[in-house]
């Protein structure tokens, strides 16, 4: 080996940083988009109960209506009736026949009453979620765009950064680059430059031989604390 084979390590390890960073961006990117779509959802969901919920009231209303119309029916026959009594004891019947249907019609009235203001309730909030709706459509599209053009350019970036990696690659001592991915495994970064007599990244003192290998590129050393590779800092000039 040669000092050679060790230059492009350096330029690896730059540039997989460099592609972490845009996969996180990306990923951020992707979470604001993730963010909108489950308010969107929301919405949606608070739209389709509230419809239901008016799709209710108006069957109760028209049940109610109905029954309404029997009772008024019957209280109109019961007060008929009671012109024609001829015994106090049929005159207290149909006096306590009377006053229960018409507690039972003012009992329905109230129910009615009660589920007209709630159906108003429910068509203006549907009002509201449709307005939110509307103008949430527009502002999703427009962040949309924005989402995907910003996805587009970092995809290109990091694509051609993946194509020179490949090269980098391609371009290592096979024997290097087994120990650099093997140690990729363990480390984001896996390579550390030996300042003076110790390990750059830990700060392990190297032994002399270890040393005199580093500096002249004839063997791959790691450090034996961090097990980090152990490169020279004469690889960058």
């Amino acid at each position: 080996m040669k000092k050679e084979d060790f230059v492009p390590l350096l330029e690896i390890q730059s540039v997989e940083r460099k592609i972490q960073n845009i996969t996180s961006s990306i990923e951020k990117e992707n979470h604001r988009f993730d963010q909108l779509n489950s308010l969107n959802q929301k919405n949606e969901i608070k739209i389709k109960e509230t419809k239901e919920r008016v799709e209710v009231i108006i069957n109760s209303l028209e049940d109610n209506e109905k029954q309404l119309d029997q009772l008024s029916e019957s209280l109109i026959i019961k007060e008929k009736e009671m012109m024609k009594v001829r015994t106090n004891n049929e005159l207290i019947k149909i006096e306590v026949e009377i006053k229960k249907t018409r507690e039972q019609i003012n009992l329905l009235e109230e129910s009615m009453l009660s589920l007209l203001d709630e159906e108003e309730q429910k068509k203006g909030d549907l009002d509201q979620f449709n307005i939110f709706n509307q103008n949430f459509k527009n502002s999703y599209e427009e962040i949309q765009k924005d989402i995907e053009k910003e996805n587009y350019q970092l995809f290109n970036q990091k694509k051609s950064l993946e194509t020179h990696l490949n090269n980098l690659y391609r371009d290592l001592p096979k024997e290097i680059s087994d120990v650099y991915v093997t140690l990729k495994k363990k480390h984001t970064s896996p390579i550390a430059f030996l300042e003076t007599n110790r390990c750059g990244s830990c700060k392990t003192l190297i032994d002399h031989l270890s040393i005199k290998s580093i500096e002249s590129f004839s063997a791959i050393v790691l450090c034996p604390t961090c097990k980090k590779a152990l490169v020279a800092t004469s690889v960058q000039y």
